[in-house]
């Protein structure tokens, strides 16, 4: 083409739009890509924020299975069976009634007899009754009752506690083998008696949660 068909050309009005338009092509085709890319971001974004959440406890969950199984892999599923249910209560005063009674003027006294009766009772024991079991993976869960309260004193508590708790508490110590052991409900009475001694009415749920046994 000759000069001056070129300089023509240049001077029509539409010769700058399509300059405009060849120069703008290339940008708008990278801003649409970085559109779509930045909305694939956006949606990863959003997708991973609701993800997060659920990865996170799976993860803290698994931890504390493991730690949890590690911890309480020599449990015995018998702990509360052999150490608790078993347990005798208010032994001291038994001693002390028994020893009265061996006096001539106290071998009849009824209430002597009715205290002694009330202490030795099986109702005076320990009896746990199994609410629910549920099963997660690979630990095993408990909720237990007691069939009904029981009348302890101070010592009495003490013991008890330290078996469930796992800890010495006084001078009582915790037996081998305890599972994990939760307080569902605790409700403790105190009264006094005539000889002023402080009993307890006790009662109380549990919960029992143990590796599943293979």
């Amino acid at each position: 083409m000759k000069p001056r068909a070129w300089k023509s050309t240049i001077l029509r009005p539409y010769f700058a739009l399509v300059l405009l338009v060849i120069f703008l092509l290339p940008m708008l085709f990278l801003f649409q890509n970085y559109c779509k890319k930045a909305s694939e971001i956006n949606a990863l974004k959003e997708e991973f924020a609701i993800l997060k959440p659920k990865l996170t406890r799976a993860l803290l969950n698994c931890n504390h299975t493991s730690e949890f199984l590690e911890r309480y892999k020599n449990t015995n599923h018998f702990y509360l069976e052999k150490y608790l249910e078993t347990m005798q209560f208010q032994t001291q005063k038994v001693q002390c009634i028994e020893h009265l009674l061996k006096i001539p003027e106290f071998t009849s006294a009824p209430s002597l007899l009715t205290q002694l009766d009330q202490c030795r009772h099986q109702n005076n024991s320990l009896r746990l009754k199994e609410v629910c079991n549920r099963v997660n993976k690979d630990i095993q869960e408990t909720e237990l009752k007691l069939m009904h309260p029981v009348s302890i004193g101070t010592e009495d508590l003490f013991a008890i506690l330290s078996i469930i708790e796992n800890k010495n508490i006084g001078d009582h110590q915790p037996e081998v083998g305890c599972p994990q052991l939760i307080f569902k409900s605790f409700d403790l009475k105190k009264t006094t008696t005539q000889d002023q001694q402080q009993i307890f009415k006790l009662d109380f749920e549990l919960i029992k949660r143990e590796p599943l046994a293979s």
